[in-house]
């Protein structure tokens, strides 16, 4: 999204802020580009091609991951691993004054009437404390309102591995495994205090096969921790 906003507006990419993409992660995602700015001025002031902006940067924004998938035969993990990175990044680094990010969070007592208890991203904040709080201060239009509403009511499935006793068997496998992989670059002491909070042990401990962009961004979080 902040790519094809740059590109379009001809600026460098660190000039685009205040980007979300709300909802899923299907081709219903909303990216947002009525709050968005580039270079401190709204989207909409600089890029004053709406159509552009509804329909050719929208659409290029919500099917991206399947132009790589059709490209290259698979997905991306290093993308993957990327997001997951800049999303505990975003969590444990302090958020720039007057700027946000998205993150999938619950929706639970959110401001800007989507369901409880769904998973959904929303512009976000943080002091850089492992936690987040949602920013009130967000713009609608009918056009933005009216996507939210359609991403919300159409969420992919995501298979659920069945629970044998406590856990699932197979559950239990997979995280003996991811965890050894770990363990290989760094103990979960050090871990924890890379990452500045717990998520990223709540992502290990919801995980229900070892996934390989899991494993690069923990190398990824490790390292820069070292820095």
């Amino acid at each position: 999204m902040v790519l094809h906003l740059a590109l379009k507006a001809g600026v460098f990419y660190d000039k685009v802020s205040n980007v979300t993409i709300w909802g899923n992660h299907f081709t219903t995602q909303v990216p947002d580009f009525l709050n968005a700015k580039i270079d401190g001025l709204p989207v909409k002031e600089v890029i004053k091609d709406t159509k552009w902006l509804e329909e050719d940067f929208t659409q290029m924004v919500q099917t991206r991951g399947g132009v790589l998938i059709k490209k290259w035969g698979r997905s991306s993990a290093a993308s993957t691993a990327v997001s997951i990175v800049d999303g505990i990044r975003s969590l444990v680094t302090p958020t720039p004054e007057g700027d946000w990010f998205s993150t999938g969070v619950y929706t639970t007592r959110n401001p800007y009437g989507i369901d409880d208890d769904i998973v959904f991203s929303m512009p976000c904040r943080s002091k850089g404390d492992g936690d987040y709080e949602l920013v009130k201060d967000i713009i609608f239009d009918d056009y933005l309102f009216e996507r939210i509403q359609k991403s919300k009511t159409i969420q992919p499935s995501i298979p659920v591995t069945k629970n044998f006793g406590s856990e699932g068997i197979e559950n239990q496998k997979a995280k003996q495994l991811l965890l050894g992989k770990v363990e290989e670059v760094v103990d979960q002491t050090n871990l924890s205090s890379a990452c500045g909070c717990p998520r990223l042990f709540h992502l290990y401990n919801s995980m229900v096969t070892p996934d390989r962009s899991v494993l690069i961004c923990i190398r990824f979080i490790y390292h820069a921790s070292k820095i």
